[in-house]
């Protein structure tokens, strides 16, 4: 996934189910962790319905293929 992205969220939680990648992928962050960080990649999503940017984990959207 990269910026730019037209994603697909697997679920919703009320933001709505497409959107696009405004920012690049990073790491969470995590203070538990000895280096501070999560395992997870996350991406924020500028959702089309709500119009309104949100942080998800990255393996929860699915890039949309542009080739239908």
């Amino acid at each position: 996934m990269k910026l730019g992205d037209l994603v697909k969220i697997r679920y919703s939680r009320g933001q709505g189910t497409v959107g696009i990648i405004v920012t690049e992928p990073r790491w969470g962050v995590n203070a538990m962790m000895p280096n501070g960080r999560t395992n997870k990649k996350l991406c924020e999503v500028l959702f089309s319905a709500s119009e309104q940017v949100a942080t998800r984990g990255c393996d929860d959207l699915e890039v949309i293929s542009e080739s239908r």
